[in-house]
């Protein structure tokens, strides 16, 4: 059973008593309300989204999924926010011409295998919540051209995300993500990756592959190395990159701070030092402090050259050297 959305116009209502009625959560719990106004105020949100096709129920204390929102099967944005809710009912899945959905600061920890249906989806947002890892059901959302799971408690990241190839804009910073998908890469349209605050040690190398990236959050986490692959980022559309608060050694922050133009340089001194074709390693003139891991070998075997170079080396993937006896090209020559 449930109610009439034309009773909202009942202002004057003083009292409402529907008890022991086989009405739909919240509707049931609302006409118990002291105050009907709280009810009528529900029936008239209804009433304007069956026009608007628009839902907004933001901070809204009725805890559970209003049953009544299943016969608005043209509703295109749902938005509960702040509505102490602890689970989404699997009648959503009724909505299916949703676009825009948000369920930001609520209490729930998953979504059910339902939501896989609105396929049309493309803002979905549920930051603030008590997600422990992402939904199953995201990777059938393969319309999403924004996605916030920030704020709550993922450890991991799905690698089915490589199926949201529209994805714009995805958020998943302040987690307890450890590492990031390999395949994120295949995320062709992604132009914003923001992922900072988590616990993440590395970041994969395909993420050069995202040319349409604009902007990269990956400050507070405990990433010491960047792929040396980063510097091909210099001829993307890459503008913003923040790598602050890691305990960076390669590439150093100070050449952060000189730029990205510097810091592209300087990491492609490594790279190129990776192409079978080239015989000698020139570190000249490079304030050197760490040298990484994946570029150790291959500085043993070939002719390296440090002069003018700064190397102070700390852990076994560093080369120690005495800047008094670098030898000096110009002169020897």
């Amino acid at each position: 059973m449930t109610l009439p959305t034309e009773w909202y116009v009942l202002t004057n209502l003083k009292f409402l008593g529907l008890q022991n009625n086989l009405l739909r959560l919240p509707l049931k719990s609302l006409c118990d309300h002291v105050d009907p106004g709280v009810c009528l105020e529900f029936l008239a949100r209804l009433h304007d989204a069956e026009t608007s096709n628009i839902i907004d129920f933001n901070g809204r204390p009725y805890k559970f999924f209003p049953g009544e929102l299943c016969r608005l099967s043209n509703l295109t944005e749902l938005r509960l926010q702040r509505y102490q809710m602890s689970y989404l009912s699997y009648t959503i899945s009724t909505l299916t011409k949703l676009l825009h959905v948000e369920l930001d600061h609520n209490q729930m920890d998953t979504l059910p295998p339902a939501f896989s249906k609105l396929h049309l989806m493309q803002f979905f947002t549920m930051s603030h919540n008590k997600l422990y890892m992402p939904p199953v059901c995201m990777a059938s959302l393969t319309s999403l051209q924004l996605l916030d799971l920030s704020y709550n408690t993922m450890t991991a990241f799905s690698d089915d995300i490589a199926t949201l190839t529209m994805l714009r804009s995805l958020f998943i910073n302040n987690n307890q993500i450890l590492r990031l998908p390999s395949n994120i890469g295949s995320c062709d349209a992604l132009e914003i990756l923001d992922a900072h605050s988590n616990q993440l040690t590395d970041v994969p190398p395909s993420l050069v592959d995202l040319k349409h990236l604009t902007r990269l959050l990956l400050c507070d986490n405990y990433v010491t190395e960047l792929p040396l692959s980063f510097c091909l980022f210099q001829d993307s559309s890459l503008t913003e990159i923040d790598v602050s608060d890691n305990g960076l050694m390669y590439p150093p922050m100070r050449w952060w701070r000189r730029g990205l133009r510097a810091s592209w340089s300087y990491m492609r001194r490594f790279y190129d030092s990776l192409d079978p074709m080239q015989t000698a390693v020139d570190m000249t003139c490079l304030d050197l402090c760490f040298v990484p891991a994946q570029v150790f070998d291959v500085i043993q075997r070939k002719s390296s050259l440090f002069s003018r170079s700064s190397l102070i080396g700390i852990p076994s993937t560093t080369i120690v050297v005495d800047k008094d006896a670098d030898v000096d090209l110009d002169a020897a020559e």
